[in-house]
């Protein structure tokens, strides 16, 4: 890869760099070029105190160029709008052809919203849930099948995971009736919900991640209209001790989607891979412990031949860095670093940028105030650049590696959490709509 390149930092006055966390390209003014949406969050101390929140785009020229002067358009105008944004998603919600916005943010709002973008990257608010207590992660797939792009959502202190059917009624407001899929997480503080089709019988399921009790589960869709099963599990309590990302990504290429976590207690980046003979994940294999702190990985084709490679975001060691599928089985190569100066390495995504055929990789780096993103050099497989397209309507597993989806963007979890906690009860997921998840008391900020 090349050298860094700057997307946004911390000159310019918007402060839309300030503690930035987390990233994603997708095409918001229908230039048919990826764009940068990036989300931040900044807590100030001293005479000077503050605390806010960012949600901004940054627009990409075709090759890699993002605004004259690094000018990011912001989305959210009111900087306490999105205090402790945590997670975004980006997918056209209202089916009219352009990408919208999803956020999930908490301290002073504890608010699940939607963006509506008219067509050329300007947005409007729709708050979906205004009491989102301790709101982290949140997606959009079609969870009952009916064509429209429903809204998956996790509460790291409200303690649950939860979906909003998508009515099809703007006019009524698309999000009204939230479903609960489990609400049985204690103080196991889940951070990541990303929706996937896990046992490749057409319908979109539910992965999630706790940081506290360090598990990986799912959920599965039983009728392919919303009603989950109860939680199954994947991971074991010392697999990934303080697991802080995954994705659902065809690793071995067979065909089905395996389950790419990040860890960062044991400092691991590791797989499992599902056999669908049992309809049940095996045990983990794992890619690399050269890292410290995970907070954000990401499979994607980086070399060109045509199996998933994966990518990281280290935070600890301030590295970005990818490992190479040596035989597209699951075998990888030891890790070769992109970055060693990636300060505060919170999120990594990957996009063809330049469009020169090859992806690219981006990285928030919420120390350095930066977002930044490596031109690739060492893609071999493809010989014409093509265009790049906006994400597609109804992501397939919504955290595959592909342009032209909108995968889960890993908010990255707070670090001073304690190292254990009780283990999960078991539990039935609820099957009644409510309007509101079960709230809990807000702990202290992390």
């Amino acid at each position: 890869f090349g050298a860094a390149e700057i997307v946004l930092d911390s000159v310019h006055p918007s402060q839309a760099a300030d503690g930035v966390r987390t990233v994603l390209a997708a095409d918001f003014n229908g230039d048919s070029f990826p764009d940068i949406l990036s989300g931040a969050s900044s807590v100030r101390f001293g005479p000077t105190a503050s605390r806010h929140g960012t949600l901004a785009w940054s627009e990409n020229n075709g090759s890699g160029v993002f605004t004259s002067g690094r000018n990011p358009h912001l989305i959210n105008t009111n900087l306490l709008q999105v205090d402790g944004l945590r997670g975004i998603a980006a997918a056209d919600l209202d089916s009219d052809g352009d990408i919208d916005v999803l956020s999930a943010a908490f301290y002073a709002r504890d608010e699940i919203a939607w963006y509506e973008n008219n067509g050329n990257g300007n947005f409007s608010l729709h708050v979906i849930l205004p009491q989102a207590v301790g709101a982290v992660s949140v997606q959009a797939a079609d969870l009952n099948g009916d064509g429209a792009l429903d809204v998956l959502y996790a509460l790291k202190t409200g303690m649950s995971i939860g979906w909003y059917p998508n009515s099809g009624n703007a006019a009524v407001g698309l999000y009204n009736t939230s479903y609960i899929i489990d609400d049985s997480f204690d103080a196991a503080t889940v951070q990541q919900v990303h929706p996937a089709d896990l046992d490749g019988d057409g319908d979109q399921d539910v992965l999630a991640i706790t940081f506290g009790t360090s598990k990986v589960v799912w959920y599965e869709n039983l009728d392919g209209s919303g009603s989950f099963s109860a939680q199954k599990m994947i991971s074991a309590f010392f697999d990934v001790t303080g697991a802080t990302a995954a994705q659902a990504v065809d690793l071995n290429g067979d065909g089905h989607l395996d389950v790419l976590v990040a860890s960062c207690y044991n400092n691991k980046i590791a797989w499992y891979a599902y056999d669908p003979t049992i309809s049940a994940f095996g045990t983990l294999n794992i890619i690399s412990t050269d890292v410290s702190c995970p907070k954000s990985v990401m499979g994607a084709d980086l070399d060109g031949d045509d199996d998933v490679d994966v990518v990281s975001a280290s935070f600890y060691d301030k590295k970005l860095a990818w490992y190479e599928n040596l035989d597209g089985a699951g075998n990888f190569r030891p890790q070769q670093v992109i970055a060693i100066d990636a300060i505060g390495a919170s999120s990594v995504y990957v996009s063809d940028l330049n469009n020169d055929g090859c992806k690219d990789v981006v990285g928030a780096l919420s120390g350095a105030d930066k977002i930044t993103w490596y031109p690739n050099k060492c893609c071999t497989g493809h010989t014409t650049p093509s265009p790049t397209t906006s994400p597609t309507a109804s992501p397939p597993p919504a955290t595959t590696a592909a342009d032209t989806t909108s995968p889960p963007i890993r908010p990255p979890p707070s670090n001073n959490l304690p190292h254990e906690f009780p283990p999960l009860p078991t539990h039935s997921p609820t099957t009644s709509p409510t309007t509101s998840p079960t709230d809990s008391p807000i702990p202290s900020p992390p």
